[in-house]
């Protein structure tokens, strides 16, 4: 595993004050950020899953 691979990657979408967007830009915006969020939950679970199943195997 690479050094990189332990830095957080963040991604900021806002390139100007959430105050400046349209109420429908915002509504966007904001369920973009839940897809996201949904998508990081599933990485994280099955990670999670395929760690704990190499703690098994060498517990062993």
């Amino acid at each position: 595993m690479e050094d990189e691979d332990l830095q957080p990657r963040a991604r900021l979408a806002a390139d100007k004050p959430l105050e400046e967007y349209s109420v429908e830009e915002l509504e966007a915006y904001g369920e973009a950020l839940e897809r996201e969020l949904e998508q990081v939950r599933a990485t994280l679970k099955g990670k999670r899953a395929y760690l704990s199943g190499a703690e098994s195997l060498f517990k062993s």
